[in-house]
């Protein structure tokens, strides 16, 4: 599994779609800052944290099209085929793919955050380094759900306008949830099991740590610890339905 995650992430740094998107992450995150991309709000996150914030979900977004793009490939062009031929076994191709794909994530992630450093913020802040934690582990949360997309769906195009038609769905779905959210009745049971729900939800925990939870719609987020472990969990269960559903393919 390492030397195929190897040769996945070798392809990875010289993908050009790739270093656009990573060059994004960081230019992107340094005018969201600097360039006054969000002035005019005036809610408590108003702040080049905040901002920072809000912009992180342009990771999520992007990966959505590369994943299908890079790694959908595998799965429609017989590449798998030749790494089962090569003597690997079918799930330490998937779990090589995650792995990678976990790899792109960070990449993307490092230039987020050494865009929000150039434009001020403070490397050092506990409430970055938090959201960093939070950001990296949602993002690979959703990755895992991209890399399982990829393996039903193994025409490469299809596999990417879904994708993006899921991303879609889950970030306005947070946007729409937490509206539900704030018009519930305070102290209701029902109103903090539909707070867990949203809060499984990639897109429901990015929003939910922005000005979209934390000024817009208060109280929404429910903790470092949930949202740690709901990611976690989110990763081995897409895992374990990738590798039994690849063990069951017919592979051309």
């Amino acid at each position: 599994m390492i030397r195929l995650t190897r040769a996945d992430v070798f392809r990875l740094v010289k993908n050009k779609l790739y270093i656009f998107g990573v060059a994004a992450a960081m230019f992107g995150t340094i005018y969201s800052i600097k360039g006054g991309l969000f002035d005019g709000t005036s809610y408590p996150e108003s702040t080049p944290l905040g901002y920072m914030k809000l912009i992180s979900v342009g990771v999520m977004i992007f990966m959505s099209v590369f994943t299908a793009l890079f790694f959908g490939k595998d799965y429609s062009d017989g590449i798998i085929r030749n790494k089962l031929i090569a003597g690997y076994k079918r799930h330490e191709i998937f779990l090589g793919d995650m792995a990678s794909a976990f790899v792109a994530v960070l990449g993307m992630t490092a230039a987020w955050l050494i865009g929000g450093v150039i434009s001020g913020v403070d490397f050092f802040s506990s409430a970055l380094a938090v959201f960093t934690i939070k950001m990296i582990l949602f993002s690979m949360a959703y990755e895992a759900i991209l890399c399982l997309l990829s393996i039903f769906i193994t025409n490469v195009s299809a596999a990417a306008a879904i994708s993006v038609v899921l991303m879609q769905m889950m970030l306005f779905g947070s946007f729409i949830s937490g509206s539900i959210y704030d018009n519930m009745a305070e102290g209701t049971i029902n109103k903090s099991i539909f707070k867990m729900i949203i809060n499984i939800s990639p897109f429901g925990q990015w929003a939910n740590n922005t000005i979209f939870g934390v000024g817009i719609i208060k109280g929404m987020d429910m903790g470092t610890l949930y949202d740690i472990i709901v990611s976690v969990v989110i990763v081995a269960v897409c895992a374990i339905v990738g590798i039994m559903n690849l063990n069951k393919k017919d592979l051309k």
